[in-house]
């Protein structure tokens, strides 16, 4: 779920930028690059540390400069089979779409044990019988992750509450 990984990007300073300090500008442009986003790695969570810059390539026309800069960043990338715990966002008589840090998971009726019923009586929930059981909007899930997809600022999977110790938590 949570690594951390040693990746490179190309950071570009524009020439007003150069000159003293130059190594916290360079880190605080890769950190407003590269946080928040997501890619074939999963999530950046956050810059760990800078462990190389490479020397600077000017840009002729520009006056801008470019340094190749190798850093750790702290990741986020649910697994097949991992079991995450998550806040359900809504529910639907399609699926129950469930926050699981930057990702979505969607749980389709088929991952949702037999004897929970959709019902939208009041608010939309899957309950069981007796109501002892119900899943609404706020209610914590234990779900496992069968299969995520990475797009551009975040990660969309699909998951199932079947299974011992799955479903809601508490």
């Amino acid at each position: 779920m949570f690594y951390m990984l040693k990746l490179k990007r190309r950071i570009q300073l524009q020439p007003k930028e150069l000159g003293r300090g130059i190594a916290d500008k360079i880190r605080r442009a890769l950190i407003r690059e590269v946080e928040g986003t997501c890619d074939q790695n999963g999530y950046i969570i956050a810059l760990l540390e800078i462990t190389h810059t490479g020397a600077g390539k000017i840009d002729e026309l520009s006056g801008a400069v470019s340094f190749q800069v190798e850093y750790q960043a702290l990741i986020f990338r649910p697994e097949k089979g991992e079991v995450c715990d998550g806040v359900c966002l809504s529910v639907s008589q399609h699926a129950i779409i469930v926050q699981v840090g930057p990702a979505q998971v969607l749980v389709p009726p088929q991952m949702i044990p037999e004897e929970m019923k959709f019902d939208n009586s009041q608010t939309p929930m899957f309950a069981n019988e007796d109501r002892s059981l119900k899943i609404t909007r706020g209610t914590e899930l234990r779900i496992q992750i069968f299969g995520t997809k990475f797009m551009g600022t975040s990660i969309n999977a699909l998951g199932s509450i079947q299974g011992d110790y799955l479903g809601p938590i508490g």
